[in-house]
């Protein structure tokens, strides 16, 4: 096995101690903090509304966070959250850059279509 993808940290408790900020504790007693704020996108994408993100818990074999939807990150990121959180928030960008673009190409296809039959249209204008 190679020992490059084992993970080596695992987190032990955690404190909410600001918006999107947490105080985590890990196994071998290090506390670090770590701001979330703009991790929101796919998986992720509800972490975006503080009430639901507030709603984070450690998992049952204490090895890390996870939040209803089933959204965790691995121990070993957060690990080392200062280093690796600005490639993430370029992710978070990108995958909202994405959707922005999906979604205008979808109205403008929906501002195209008939949405009514001329049947339905003509149905329609009867009842008005």
């Amino acid at each position: 096995m190679n020992e490059d993808y084992l993970i080596k940290h695992s987190v032990k408790a955690f404190e909410i101690v600001g918006p999107w900020k947490l105080r985590l504790t890990f196994e071998d007693r290090v506390e670090k903090e770590v701001d979330l704020k703009g991790i929101d996108f796919g998986f992720y994408a509800p972490l975006a509304e503080l009430e639901y993100f507030n709603k984070v818990h450690l998992t049952d074999d204490l090895f890390t966070l996870e939040w209803p939807n089933g959204a965790d990150f691995n121990p070993d990121t957060l690990y080392c959250w200062e280093e690796r959180r600005a490639g993430w928030l370029e992710e978070s960008r990108r995958w909202h850059e994405k959707q922005s673009h999906a979604n205008s190409q979808l109205s403008e296809k929906s501002l195209a279509k008939e949405w009514l039959s001329p049947e339905e249209e003509e149905a329609w204008k009867h009842l008005q």
